[in-house]
């Protein structure tokens, strides 16, 4: 999941671009290194934006399959978590796939058709989102993109958040299994954050988790229809910078009594909600010399289609962001 947590005297993972901000959790460790030029590309897993974010805010690309395509063992109860790869390209993203997805018996929930066959890229039917609270340096990198986009005869429309915030359901779906396999006696093993949401999860009654997954339900029926209107749905990954790195969200979320500490990456969840496949690609800088992502998301299985327009989006900008004194050649 996307909290970060700490033990003290252990020191928070920081970002290649800046090392006194966050690399995104909790695959911070896996994009930082990819950035860095340690590795070629990393796996991480996503629960609720845990490898876009990390993507976004490190400068690489950061992929959230279609649910059940990777196998994910041991399985998770929340049904939330995904296995992505990150690295420098899209093209390895998509190799480390090949490798990665296909049915595994320890995982009932694992895809055991083949994915639907990408549709033609040219043109495609892109609904472009913005979500309120997005920065000015954030928007601004992203927008650059639209000409772009549009050069590649894709069709692109303006529209407003096509969903109702699910954040609440999602904060009852996580607390309820994060209660569900935390044993009372570990309580005074746990950090304060982690604490918070597991004696949360133990107040919750049935009811309120049903209505929790009803309203997952709900949110996959919305969004099923408002993509047999467009092809993808893209966006910035994270509407802002990345924030201090021994911190686990912006000041406004990061306490752990609220239940808030997820609610700065307004478009990272929605999509482990529905299950949808959804890649950050990274798209320029902020004027302080930080990475920007934007996400491109599409229908659930169509995986090879939301790679194939971000490959073809990525040799179009001809974007090359290594952080500052990062050698990658070779690695």
């Amino acid at each position: 999941m996307e909290r970060e947590h700490r033990q003290p005297g252990v020191r928070p993972t920081r970002n290649p671009w800046a090392l006194d901000r966050t690399a995104g959790g909790s695959s911070g460790g896996a994009a930082a290194a990819v950035a860095a030029g340690l590795c070629t590309a990393s796996l991480g897993t996503d629960g609720a934006g845990s490898v876009r974010i990390p993507a976004a805010f490190c400068g690489v690309v950061g992929f959230k399959p279609s649910y059940g395509r990777i196998p994910y063992v041991p399985p998770c109860a929340e049904r939330l978590s995904h296995v992505g790869p990150l690295a420098r390209s899209v093209a390895d993203v998509a190799e480390l796939m090949a490798v990665l997805a296909g049915p595994d018996h320890r995982d009932p929930d694992s895809v055991t058709a083949p994915p639907a066959p990408p549709a033609a890229l040219t043109p495609l039917r892109v609904g472009w989102i913005e979500f309120p609270g997005t920065s000015g340096a954030v928007r601004d990198a992203t927008e650059g993109v639209l000409p772009v986009l549009t050069s590649l005869a894709h069709r692109v429309d303006r529209i407003e958040v096509p969903f109702p915030d699910p954040y609440g359901a999602l904060v009852d779906i996580l607390a309820a299994a994060d209660a569900h396999g935390t044993a009372p006696q570990d309580d005074p093993w746990c950090d304060e954050g982690r604490l918070a949401v597991v004696r949360y999860g133990r107040s919750l009654s049935g009811a309120a988790v049903a209505r929790a997954e009803a309203a997952r339900l709900a949110l996959r029926t919305r969004l099923a229809s408002v993509m047999e209107t467009y092809d993808l749905l893209v966006m910035a990954t994270v509407p802002i910078e990345p924030f201090a790195a021994d911190a686990i969200a912006p000041p406004w979320a990061a306490d752990p009594g609220d239940l808030r500490w997820l609610a700065w990456s307004p478009a990272a969840h929605p999509f482990n909600l529905t299950g949808q496949p959804a890649l950050s690609l990274p798209v320029g800088l902020t004027p302080a010399g930080l990475p920007v992502g934007l996400q491109l998301v599409g229908r659930v299985g169509d995986d090879d289609l939301v790679l194939s327009a971000a490959e073809r989006l990525e040799t179009a900008l001809g974007l090359t962001l290594t952080p500052p004194g990062i050698t990658t050649e070779g690695k």
